[in-house]
């Protein structure tokens, strides 16, 4: 227990008040050194720990949004680059003939074996 806290209930709830205030306003981005710089604009005699401890007692966290990065494929390269095998041919004449494969890796020739069992046995 701190010597002085006996001392300043009265600023310290209004503190309180006016940094849960500030949280809410900036849409709970503003963390605790943003909310003390903005007090002591204010006129408050407060520390970013305070600050931080009073976010803290309330249970108020700042949540960062990042900024938007355009994540686009990088074609400007020298690594070889796998032949197009397929050529948007997806059509099957029998079954595992064409296979598939996902980014990670798994197989599955089960689309073209759908496709070829319903043309050769005439269902739609």
């Amino acid at each position: 227990m701190h010597f002085y806290k006996w001392r300043l209930p009265a600023a310290d709830d209004l503190s309180a008040r006016r940094t849960a205030w500030l949280y809410h306003d900036s849409e709970k981005r503003y963390g605790s050194p943003r909310i003390a710089e903005q007090l002591r604009k204010e006129g408050w005699k407060v520390s970013e720990r305070t600050v931080g401890l009073l976010m803290r007692k309330q249970g108020l966290r700042s949540y960062m949004v990042r900024k938007f990065k355009v994540a686009t494929t990088d074609s400007n390269h020298d690594l070889p680059i796998a032949p197009n095998l397929l050529a948007q041919k997806f059509q099957a004449t029998r079954p595992n003939q064409k296979w598939v494969a996902s980014a990670l890796g798994y197989q599955s020739p089960v689309k073209f074996q759908e496709q070829h069992y319903r043309r050769t046995s005439g269902s739609v």
